[in-house]
């Protein structure tokens, strides 16, 4: 059978990539890139809906937040019927992707209006090809976590506290020491939504990814 394949570059954009380097205790930017497969024999099955839902159980779930796609400046949302009503003119996320995407375009996610979390995306290509996965959506490529280090010891960091702003990154021995009860204490997950409301990773394991690079000799 063959399939149509969109793929899309998903990637935060601030700021700028230098940031990937980060230096111990900064929290001065999540460059984050992530490349999904969507495929279908059918392209009026591949509704942004689809790819909300990837986003969120890769990236972004934690309280059942409210989420919108913003394309060409019109938005996109689970429930634009209950939006009219305080008098905004959103559209149902359940629109095929192919009607309001075109390859080379991008577009723009918000997850949480609240604490948000914004992603910019963009399509970069589609072919046609035999699917490896009955998946509607797989991963080709995504980012190695960046080397967090704690600010009192330059360890590998694991717990960010977020009571602070920035949020203060540290080791688990030296987070305990600042904070002995662990209020105010998160993950630091592969994810631009570290630190934000309470999100401590992927509710599916399956995208669990926390690896960090280490480049060769």
């Amino acid at each position: 059978m063959l399939l149509l394949r969109k793929t899309l570059c998903v990637q935060w954009h601030e700021p700028p990539p230098e940031c990937m380097q980060r230096t111990p205790g900064s929290q001065s930017g999540r460059i984050l890139p992530l490349i999904p497969a969507i495929n279908s024999p059918d392209l009026g099955r591949l509704r942004a809906r689809l790819l909300d839902d990837f986003l969120r159980a890769a990236w972004l779930e934690c309280c059942g937040h409210l989420s919108q796609f913003d394309i060409r400046g019109q938005n996109y949302t689970e429930n634009p019927e209950l939006d009219r009503e305080w008098g905004w003119d959103n559209r149902s996320n359940r629109v095929a992707l192919e009607r309001v995407v075109e390859i080379g375009e991008e577009f723009d996610y918000e997850y949480d209006f609240g604490t948000t979390t914004p992603l910019k995306l963009k399509v970069l290509d589609e072919r046609q090809g035999k699917a490896k996965s009955k998946k509607d959506i797989r991963i080709l490529a995504r980012n190695f976590k960046p080397d967090f280090r704690c600010r009192k010891c330059s360890q590998p960091a694991t717990l960010a506290y977020v009571f602070d702003y920035p949020a203060l990154l540290f080791c688990k021995k030296h987070a305990f020491i600042h904070e002995p009860e662990g209020e105010g204490l998160l993950p630091l997950v592969n994810s631009p939504r570290w630190g934000d409301c309470g999100y401590t990773g992927p509710y599916d394991e399956e995208y669990l990814f926390d690896e960090i690079y280490t480049p060769k000799q």
